[in-house]
């Protein structure tokens, strides 16, 4: 399933950013 591994990446990505907005990988 690699729609679903996609989608957690984008989701724990998008709760990286508002953890640590200074920090951009």
């Amino acid at each position: 399933m690699k729609q679903l591994k996609d989608f957690v990446q984008l989701f724990v990505k998008k709760k990286s950013m508002q953890a640590r907005p200074h920090k951009k990988a």
